[in-house]
């Protein structure tokens, strides 16, 4: 399907919230936000919010200990280009790091794993297409039959139990298409970088936002999200 074949298919498939966001470090970490909790309730709107403010209080820790000073003056923050941080309300330590560590966790244990289910689901479709296309012969797979074994095969490998490997999988439909995205953007971490995957996205948001988020919209119109996505349900960002 063309991109422009897949944006008539998007304008007919309105998303159920759709959030304009800046093409800045302020856009990533929404977008990174959204991918933890991707549900459009009033309590997943106030989680990601938290993390929001989270995310860039650990921020305004590394700049000031970059800057050698207890106190972060508006022209340090500007300087480190991040004047939001001068702005924003002030967190304690222990609940930044309660916030981030959580995500980090959520976003490891289950959008990390639903990645790996929409990339092994596209890869059992590829071969199916392939072997069709040589054979001649239609091959019918079971949608449910085969995604089932999918979830059960990654469940197994990161020692999850099935039933929460479902659920996790489900819980990631609204925000599946920029989950997928978003690792197929995001840079490698250069060698011995440590750093959680969300803070380091957000440091290197030049080199994977806005291709994340047009590419999760493309995703959306030539349908590579799996038998249980739907597009009426999903979260969409928009670069501004």
């Amino acid at each position: 399907m063309s991109e422009k074949s897949a944006k008539r298919l998007i304008r007919r498939e309105p998303a159920i919230e759709v959030t304009e966001v800046p093409n800045d470090h302020l856009g990533a970490t929404a977008y990174l936000a959204v991918m933890c909790y991707p549900g459009v309730d009033a309590r997943s709107h106030q989680k990601r919010n938290l993390l929001v403010q989270a995310i860039f209080e650990y921020i305004r820790g590394i700049v000031k200990y970059r800057a050698g000073s207890k106190r972060l003056t508006r022209k340090k923050t500007a300087a480190a280009k991040f004047p939001l941080l001068s702005q924003l309300p002030t967190m304690r330590n222990r609940d930044v790091y309660a916030v981030c560590n959580r995500a980090e966790t959520i976003f490891r244990a289950r959008r990390l794993t639903s990645a790996a289910v929409l990339q092994k689901l596209r890869l059992v479709e590829t071969a199916r297409d392939l072997r069709e296309s040589r054979s001649g012969i239609q091959i019918s797979v079971g949608g449910e039959l085969k995604i089932s074994g999918i979830v059960e095969e990654v469940a197994a490998r990161h020692r999850i139990d099935v039933r929460r490997m479902w659920r996790y999988w489900k819980e990631s439909q609204p925000a599946l298409h920029l989950i997928d995205a978003f690792f197929l953007t995001l840079p490698e971490p250069k060698p011995g970088d440590r750093s959680q995957i969300l803070i380091r996205a957000v440091s290197c948001y030049q080199e994977w936002l806005t291709q994340s988020a047009s590419s999760a919209e493309n995703r959306v119109g030539m349908e590579m999200l799996g038998p249980h996505f739907q597009a009426a349900t999903r979260v969409s960002l928009v670069i501004k």
